[in-house]
């Protein structure tokens, strides 16, 4: 139970977030929904920075542009580096869905 209390409620509800895609595995059309009902979830870091005290992939003096290439470098990463089929294409599904939804404000 302690190191449940160490993550922050944004790595808890990613965490939800990876669990329910997987459980929808192949279902492209639930899992599209799934990502549709956590875009601000997926895309306000993106837009907005770190929150401070969370681990980020971003450094606070990082442009919105600077940190959407910053994502997609890293989620390739993640996605070439994982060793399950299925993870590798749900993290591939999430990627492209945050790509072809992210709009710079």
């Amino acid at each position: 139970m302690a190191s449940s209390s160490n993550k922050s409620l944004r790595e808890m509800k990613m965490s939800s977030l990876l669990s329910s895609l997987m459980s929808e595995y192949p279902n492209e059309s639930t899992m599209e929904a799934i990502l549709q009902e956590n875009k601000a979830l997926l895309i306000e870091p993106i837009l907005n920075g770190p929150p401070g005290g969370d681990y980020s992939i971003y450094d606070q003096n990082m442009t919105v542009m600077e940190r959407f290439d910053r994502y997609k470098q890293v989620m390739q990463e993640r996605v070439d580096s994982a060793l399950n089929a299925k993870v590798k294409k749900v993290l591939a599904f999430m990627m492209n869905f945050v790509v072809s939804n992210f709009r710079e404000e």
